[in-house]
């Protein structure tokens, strides 16, 4: 499995492939104590300033099989991790999840969703697995009423086949304001930008697309990983399997992949400033996430040199 990220900012460059990342969770690094572990306090959650904060609550099983290093296991049961309110991304999000979830485990299954903080009953965005496998996306406007919801096709449940999950936030285009990436290519996205408030299907138009109030919403809740919690705070939906990697950007970022080696992009850039009075200049790159091509069997999975 290997895809690239296609990186595109306004600013003079992009440093690596976390840039515009607002919470960066590497679940593939090593930590002390026992295999079944309550050490969370060693996980951290890096925000874009590189400050790593700790998670404050949490249970899971390190693993040494992940597909680069470690990965933390969560048993469906009352496994989790939570992490205090970061820099919430406004009116572009992208998140990137790799994982493997465990054969038998049913139900619906949270990969990550950040809480209401009991201000209200709907949450600021969940990812999730639902009782039929597939990857769910939900997400909700600021102020809204109503998630508007993505979902894919079902994935491999075999506690061995890794999943690269991208979900992204654009408020910026009058269509497809939510998508849904597996191992790169795109599954799934929102129909066209309804003409008020948002729905299960469509995100929140009426001509404020890209102002603050078609914005991800933002309650200042803790982000749950494995798990989901109610308005009360009650957890519930634990994931099941492995999750290696989990990133937050507050800008939408482009997969590649490998069998086509290029990415048409689909919405417009900005071409002058806000005033009108000077081009924008854009600098892209291209970062390749190749985690067990030794392990692959076609051309695709294995890099081939002529």
């Amino acid at each position: 499995m290997w895809y690239g990220i296609l990186q595109i900012s306004n600013e003079p460059q992009v440093n690596n492939q976390y840039d515009g990342m607002v919470a960066h969770i590497p679940l593939n690094e090593e930590i002390s104590g026992a295999e079944d572990s309550t050490n969370y306090s060693e996980i951290y959650l890096e925000n874009e300033s590189g400050t790593k904060t700790a998670a404050t609550a949490g249970t899971f099983i390190q693993r040494q099989d992940g597909l680069a290093g470690f990965a933390k296991e969560f048993d469906g049961t009352n496994d989790y991790l939570t992490f205090a309110d970061f820099t919430p991304p406004a009116d572009e999000m992208s998140i990137v999840a790799h994982i493997i979830p465990d054969s038998g485990s049913s139900g619906t299954r949270t990969i990550l969703s950040k809480w209401n903080n009991g201000s209200d009953t709907l949450n600021d965005y969940e990812l999730e697995l639902n009782p039929n496998h597939k990857v769910k996306f939900n997400c909700l406007a600021n102020g809204g009423s109503a998630m508007t919801t993505v979902t894919g096709p079902p994935i491999p449940i075999d506690g061995k086949t890794p999943t690269a999950i991208l979900a992204t936030v654009d408020t910026n285009t009058r269509e497809g304001n939510l998508k849904l990436y597996y191992n790169g290519k795109l599954v799934a996205q929102s129909d066209v930008a309804a003409a008020g408030a948002s729905t299960a299907t469509e995100w929140e138009g009426g001509g404020f697309i890209s102002s603050t109030t078609a914005d991800v919403e933002d309650d200042s809740g803790v982000l749950y990983v494995g798990a989901n919690a109610n308005a009360s705070g009650t957890r519930a939906d634990f994931f099941d399997g492995r999750i290696e990697e989990i990133v937050i950007y507050d800008r939408v970022i482009y997969p590649v992949v490998p069998s086509k080696g290029s990415y048409l992009l689909d919405r417009p850039l900005y071409e002058v400033d806000s005033n009108f009075s000077s081009p924008v200049e854009y600098t892209a790159k291209l970062f390749i996430k190749d985690y067990h091509n030794i392990r692959g069997k076609t051309t695709e999975e294995v890099a081939a040199s002529s």
